[in-house]
């Protein structure tokens, strides 16, 4: 007798049964298929004699004999064949052998050819920033022009750029050194939760678009690109490019408005009416800019609870953490790597582990410098954007149908 497999062989063609859960997505080549073809047929000869030829035409009684066998084969297995359908879970997902096959052989090797487009669009628009924002704050009182660059110094913006491009070049790299320009990204590009609390302060809705591509420096910028190309990777396949780069800009801008209803409902309300109750005032040493005397001055400081109101936050983690939430529900066997640690993560524990120490940071049981409450409002934004959008994708439907199969 054969075993059950070979008998589910020789009964699906002739009942016509095909089932979709038990169905191959990744086809072989028909070279492949013809070598194993070949190769099965060399092992059977070696093991049994040929046939005569009156059977190999489908005469003669060991042709009869062998049509007898194959017939009673497939009356046994037919009751096991029809009812194997039937003994998959209601749960499980049932995915169209057609759809599989067109997914993993026409759309996800398509989608891959847009991931370095993707980075490179993202590397173009938040280098410049970060380069900008490489060189210190300006000095105050502000350093001079040089002599030979002072008859150009209100021609920047002019004609100069054409007629003399490589002084206007020399006068843009000196104020950039002197740090000029940082302000203004710092204002303009980068979000300050205060303008957003108040009404008497100006809003700058862009900066919430312009501050997920904005960082404060090299290695900010660097640590970020890193995640970007590995997340790019992973997702733009099985997404799209579009929808790749709507899940970072959805992440961000909606970790952003999270962060500002989560400050709106913690910052007492007296305190935003009165910007005074938020500031304690303390006298400073300062130098004349004029007369170069020191003397003292009174200026204005945020209370350690307000401090982080009047901070510039920038950088594209939060729509990179709600990039890596998403990932670790479409792709949760894939695993991470840190650049300090030499061991492999799994996705789900690496996300457990980043939320643990965002929390800790939100409390206040180590002081540093990142966001602790952007990091955790793109992990929301990542959560309902996979809840509410991403699940029902046919792309990750068949993807974590593959995976979940063949345990990738």
């Amino acid at each position: 007798m054969l075993p059950l497999p070979m008998l589910r062989s020789f009964a699906r063609p002739a009942l016509g049964v095909v089932s979709p859960a038990r169905s191959s997505i990744f086809c072989l080549p028909r070279a492949q298929t013809a070598a194993f073809s070949c190769a099965t047929k060399l092992l059977s000869l070696r093991r049994n004699p040929p046939p005569p030829p009156s059977a190999r035409r489908g005469r003669g009684p060991i042709a009869d004999t062998r049509i007898q066998d194959r017939t009673q084969r497939v009356e046994k297995a037919r009751p096991q064949a029809e009812a194997e359908p039937q003994q998959e879970s209601p749960d499980a997902e049932r995915i169209p052998p057609a759809a599989s096959d067109y997914f993993w052989h026409n759309v996800y090797p398509s989608n891959r050819n847009y991931n370095k487009i993707l980075f490179g669009l993202f590397l173009a628009i938040s280098t410049p920033i970060a380069f900008i924002n490489f060189f210190p704050n300006p000095v105050l009182p502000a350093c001079p022009d040089p002599p030979e660059l002072r008859p150009y110094a209100r021609t920047l913006l002019s004609d100069i750029r054409f007629s003399q491009p490589w002084i206007a070049t020399k006068l843009f790299m000196f104020r950039l050194r002197r740090g000029e320009y940082r302000n203004f990204t710092m204002r303009h590009f980068a979000y300050k939760p205060i303008n957003w609390l108040r009404s008497e302060e100006p809003t700058r809705w862009w900066t919430a678009i312009t501050s997920t591509f904005t960082h404060g420096g090299v290695l900010h910028f660097g640590f970020c690109g890193m995640a970007m190309h590995g997340l790019i990777g992973i997702l733009c396949p099985v997404l799209g490019p579009v929808q790749t780069a709507g899940l970072f800009l959805a992440s961000g801008v909606g970790g952003i408005g999270l962060d500002v209803m989560a400050r709106k409902i913690m910052t007492p309300a007296s305190a935003l009416a009165n910007k005074q109750e938020m500031f304690n005032v303390t006298e400073v040493a300062a130098r004349h800019p004029k007369t170069g005397q020191m003397y003292m001055r009174k200026t204005w400081v945020p209370k350690p609870e307000y401090q982080s109101l009047f901070l510039n936050h920038m950088g594209s983690s939060g729509g990179l953490m709600g990039m890596m939430m998403a990932t670790a529900f479409i792709a949760p066997r894939s695993s991470w790597q840190i650049m300090f640690i030499p061991i492999p993560i799994i996705a789900p524990i690496m996300m457990g582990g980043l939320i643990c120490w965002d929390l800790a940071g939100m409390m206040g049981l180590f002081q540093d410098t990142i966001s602790h409450s952007g990091h955790l409002a793109g992990d929301v934004m990542g959560f309902l954007l996979y809840m509410l959008w991403l699940k029902r994708l046919p792309s990750v439907r068949i993807y974590q149908a593959t995976s979940k199969k063949y345990g990738l």
